[in-house]
């Protein structure tokens, strides 16, 4: 879940810029997702977050088959900068940018994988930024292989991140949850239920209001923080025994929290949750043809937005969805009928969103943005 922070004021410092602002022309605002700003063939973007009216998207830049580096993007309605950060993981042999948690224009972390040249292993990745320079933080790790897909600050010294961990020549992952006090990282046991389990999300409302989520052995997973340790929640009677995927949640100072994904019922149908007191409700998503999967959401008190895609055979297209309190509507996107989706989406101040993606006829990501 992406949380609106206050307004961004200050540009990116101390990495080298890539690409001078690229100015976009203004797209109606018509209730569709209209592409503001499309980035060079290489880029991929995976997540994004608002700071006021202006924002953060993160992901990799992977040009002309040369190493992956990673990739972030500050962008308003105007223009964007992308700044590739050199310096960072030099060695590795793959690298994988997940998720972007912005506090203020002079505290963000971003978390990912990686892995050094000549090992078999995957590694921790957390960036964080001060205002100044990007760098790369000391972060723990288990076995051999170790992933982080969420992160989320709270305050600079109060951060967590959330993934899975393989043991040496296994299979079968297990969660994975860290925490950052302001002095370091270290691993915070979580309940790891079954053969396998891994964690996809993480959103906070308060030092002890925490919410992640994930999958164990094809069944959903929601872990719940209340300051002093992880609990399993119970999942909604409807999905104890169905195969599903969790892929996002975002939590609201309200109380309510809302949980994404897929589940198996006359084909694989887009999962929308709703926790309001001490019960989830499931949500019909609009205009389902039983292939749909949701990968991220972000909401206001207001306004909830999810995006994933609609498989159709040997093809998936954008999907889109949208409440504002009321019935669930589907959000018109450009070329619909264009192989790709929008993967990342972060809700604004004003009622509007903007979405982080591709499409198979637009090479490079693509920034979008409702309204």
């Amino acid at each position: 879940m992406k949380r609106v922070v206050s307004p961004l004021l200050a540009a990116l410092l101390g990495a080298a810029l890539l690409s001078p602002a690229a100015h976009a022309n203004h797209q109606p605002c018509d209730g569709a997702l209209h592409v503001e700003h499309h980035l060079p063939d290489g880029d991929n973007l995976k997540d994004v977050e608002m700071a006021g009216e202006e924002g953060w998207a993160v992901g990799t830049r992977h040009p002309d088959d040369t190493e992956e580096r990673p990739l972030v993007v500050r962008f308003d309605i105007d223009s964007y900068e992308a700044t590739v950060l050199e310096d960072i993981a030099t060695d590795a042999r793959f690298l994988f940018v997940e998720s972007v948690s912005v506090l203020s224009p002079n505290e963000i972390f971003v978390a990912g994988t990686t892995a050094r040249r000549g090992t078999r292993g995957a590694r921790t990745l957390i960036l964080r930024y001060d205002g100044s320079s990007w760098t790369q933080m000391v972060s723990p790790n288990r076995g051999n292989r170790t992933y982080l897909r969420g992160i989320e600050a709270i305050a600079p010294d109060d951060v967590w991140a959330v993934g899975f961990w393989f043991r040496p020549g296994g299979s079968s992952p297990s969660t994975y949850i860290l925490h950052f006090d302001g002095d370091e990282w270290t691993e915070v046991p979580a309940p790891s239920p079954g053969k396998r389990a891994f964690l996809t999300d993480i959103s906070a409302v308060a030092s002890n209001d925490v919410w992640a989520v994930g999958g164990r052995s094809k069944i959903g997973l929601i872990l719940h923080w209340d300051g002093s340790e992880w609990q399993r929640m119970r999942l909604p009677r409807r999905l104890r025994a169905t195969p599903a995927d969790i892929q996002a949640v975002g939590a609201l100072p309200s109380g309510d929290a809302w949980i994404v994904g897929r589940y198996a019922g006359r084909g694989t149908r887009a999962l929308v949750l709703k926790r309001d007191g001490d019960s989830w409700a499931m949500h019909e998503a609009p205009n389902a043809h039983g292939a749909e999967w949701l990968f991220d959401v972000d909401a206001t008190e207001e306004d909830v937005w999810t995006t994933g895609y609609r498989f159709v055979p040997e093809n998936a297209y954008p999907y889109v969805i949208h409440s504002d309190g009321g019935a669930w509507s589907r959000v018109a996107t450009e070329r619909p009928r264009a192989y790709g989706y929008y993967e990342g989406i972060a809700a604004g101040e004003s009622g509007d969103a903007w979405a982080v993606g591709w499409t198979i006829y637009d090479q490079g990501a693509l920034i979008a943005h409702s309204c």
